[in-house]
């Protein structure tokens, strides 16, 4: 489950580079250091319409899955109280967690590549879980 959300993580990461370089080239210099989740939200607001908004869905699973997949991939062992909040996230991933999280995923890149025509995407389609 855990190597789901990293291959999500970079799944998305991917996908909305894709973005960037066919639509918004323009603005790539300005946005390529900043966090994933926070280009995601800015490049949905270079489209005409409001297609994410960070209280809502796909965009929470989007923040979601960069923080656990950079839990995961740049861990740390340590030794930590079993009640530690860290420990306690990562014991409540499951499969229904992980099927959310990449359902969210695709509805997100639908949306976007809906929206700013990106073509060749055929493999986004009937992906749910």
């Amino acid at each position: 489950m855990f190597g789901a959300i990293v291959f999500l993580g970079f799944a998305l990461e991917s996908f909305i580079n894709e973005v960037v370089n066919e639509r918004c080239q323009d603005v790539f210099d300005s946005i390529e250091q900043i966090p994933l989740p926070d280009k995601w939200f800015i490049i949905s607001k270079l489209s005409t319409k409001n297609i994410l908004q960070k209280n809502k869905e796909p965009f929470q699973s989007i923040v979601l899955i960069f923080k656990l997949r950079n839990q995961l991939a740049h861990f740390k062992p340590k030794f930590m109280d079993y009640n530690a909040k860290s420990y306690q996230q990562m014991r409540k991933i499951n499969h229904s967690v992980v099927k959310k999280l990449y359902n969210n995923s695709i509805e997100a890149m639908k949306l976007l590549a809906k929206e700013f025509n990106l073509e060749n995407q055929e493999w986004l389609e009937d992906k749910k879980l």
